[in-house]
């Protein structure tokens, strides 16, 4: 440390204001490049990180909100006078037109009567399925939805219709 004193007084004064200067600037690139860009790069990332996130939250308040519809459409709407065969026909035809890809399995079924339900595994484009859903409800049919899922704009999940 001596050293270093005895030759910072041995310069001249032109020479310890370069070395000063250049320290300074020196010191302040390090900074920025080791601390102060990493800082807000990573703030810039989760700003656009929550920002994907608040989308997606909107997206599903939207779609439970719609959900939330259909089953109080489908609560009071009068049942349709189909037996459990008939719906399920029904039910294949439209999901047949609509190019919407379902396994149907028929479930608690009680003679054929108006009691019972199809447990539909369905698959496709999500404005296609929450349209047929929503004529589902409109004809009068209870939907549960169990699960659905949104992934690049196709709906896939699982669905319950009653008669």
């Amino acid at each position: 440390m001596q050293r270093i004193i005895e030759w910072w007084n041995n310069i001249s004064f032109r020479e310890q204001v370069m070395l000063a200067l250049a320290l300074f600037f020196g010191l302040s690139a390090l900074f920025y490049f080791f601390a102060y860009q990493p800082i807000t790069q990573a703030y810039q990332q989760s700003q656009q990180r929550l920002e994907l996130s608040y989308q997606d939250y909107r997206w599903l308040q939207k779609q439970r909100q719609t959900i939330e519809s259909l089953r109080n459409k489908s609560r009071g709407a009068l049942p349709a006078l189909l037996t459990l065969g008939q719906l399920e026909k029904t039910v294949r035809k439209q999901l047949k037109e609509k190019e919407i890809e379902a396994r149907i399995k028929v479930i608690d079924s009680v003679n054929d009567q108006n009691a019972g339900s199809l447990k539909i595994e369905l698959s496709g484009n999500a404005v296609t399925v929450m349209q047929w859903l929503e004529a589902m409800v409109n004809s009068g049919h209870k939907i549960d939805v169990i699960n659905l899922e949104n992934k690049d704009n196709w709906l896939s999940g699982l669905v319950s219709v009653k008669t």
